[in-house]
């Protein structure tokens, strides 16, 4: 499930960079495409 993946990559990315978390989580929210977000950041 995409859901599942974003949460997975977010609580990934937590002790790395909060700052970077807290900004895909807003840009996931304000998006409807979920699956290009996710990309995106697995690509960074």
């Amino acid at each position: 499930m995409i859901h599942k993946d974003i949460v997975i990559l977010v609580e990934v990315q937590i002790p790395v960079k909060l700052q970077f978390k807290l900004q895909f989580v807003k840009e996931v929210k304000s998006c409807t495409d979920l699956l290009e977000i996710k990309m995106k950041y697995v690509n960074i």
